[in-house]
């Protein structure tokens, strides 16, 4: 998604961009295809699915078939830039296909845990700094790092300046769960479960948004029914940023969406579901710009944090705080401030 966001930007400037993807379950081929987008996908084996952490192997090939295909692909449609953002991709295959293409490389990255070859590497965390990457990037290599350049969609960044003045007349009426599109372990149902045995203020409820293919949306259409607030679902939202703008709080993943919620302002209560988000939602939470729930796969501890914090943050002085420090992280123009640069770069090529 945060590559869409670039080639849409990049298009509107002119360029012609198109997707190498593997041909792999759950890929998001047909979403793009539907939105315009060219794209070339790579077969790939259909073998067991590999361990969530195991990033070498998401590709279904080796790093030397994978670059093998995808420089074949690139022979056919010569490239001026190429982004790559894939977790289990390193050096060796940015080496094999810039030897074969000559294209300019960046690299989107948030691990800073293996070497790269690209000129650029664009990295949005919070906590990172070049020393980060020293040892892993050429020096010359062009560091993009920090929330700045954070690749969003416009719609975020264009209604930052109708939202943020509303934030400081805000109290806790209206929560929105983002617990990710499919959130396989069912942290919607616990949050849920949670803010049903508080007192809650007159006027409270709740938004949840997930995917389509949740496994758990039945079961969790039919709790909604049972709880003491109003719970409204919404499946494959479009307009998240609208969603976002309306609430008061969200409780969700400390991923992506994040960067997100900060372009708007908006108080958070983060679980990360993923070891990589951990960095960034302790980050977040140093700067005082959300709080972080803890880790899902620690246990069940984060419950009991998520009930202590929905008490802090009734305080509606403790939910202005939260949104002031969180707008003054991202403003959502980094796939702007990217695009610019790139095609600086090759004005002066």
């Amino acid at each position: 998604m945060r590559c869409l966001t670039l080639a849409r930007m990049l298009e509107a400037h002119g360029a012609r961009c198109h997707f190498i993807c593997a041909d792999l379950p759950g890929n998001l081929g047909q979403f793009l295809c539907q939105n315009g987008v060219s794209l070339t996908l790579l077969p790939a084996p259909r073998g067991d699915a590999a361990a969530p952490l195991d990033y070498s192997s998401w590709s279904g090939l080796t790093w030397a078939d994978d670059a093998e295909a995808t420089a074949r692909e690139l022979q056919k449609q010569p490239a001026d830039w190429l982004v790559v953002d894939h977790y289990g991709l390193d050096a060796q295959w940015e080496a094999a296909v810039l030897r074969a293409t000559g294209a300019k490389c960046l690299i989107i990255d948030d691990l800073a845990n293996r070497p790269h070859l690209g000129r650029w590497l664009l990295d949005p965390g919070p906590q990172r700094t070049s020393a980060d990457y020293k040892q892993f990037v050429p020096s010359d290599c062009d560091l993009l790092l920090g929330p700045r350049y954070a690749l969003l969609r416009p719609e975020f960044s264009e209604l930052r300046d109708r939202v943020l003045p509303t934030r400081k007349k805000r109290s806790l009426r209206h929560v929105l769960v983002t617990m990710g599109g499919v959130d396989l372990p069912n942290a919607s149902s616990a949050i849920l479960s949670c803010l049903d045995r508080l007192t809650l203020p007159e006027g409270f409820h709740v938004t949840l948004v997930l995917g389509g293919t949740a496994p758990h949306l039945e079961n969790l259409r039919a709790r909604a029914e049972e709880l003491s607030f109003p719970c409204d679902i919404k499946v494959d939202v479009r307009d998240l940023h609208h969603l976002m703008a309306k609430a008061d709080l969200a409780i969700g993943a400390a991923g992506g969406t994040a960067w997100e919620r900060c372009v708007l302002g908006l108080p958070s209560l983060m679980l990360s579901t993923a070891e990589n988000q951990i960095p960034a939602a302790r980050a977040l939470e140093q700067a005082g710009a959300a709080v972080s729930l803890g880790f899902l796969a620690d246990g069940d501890g984060w419950v009991d944090t998520l009930a202590e914090s929905l008490q802090r943050v009734r305080n509606p002085r403790v939910l202005a705080e939260l949104a002031r420090n969180s707008s003054s992280l991202c403003d959502g123009k980094g796939a702007i401030r990217v695009e610019k640069r790139m095609r600086a770069a090759l004005e002066t090529s």
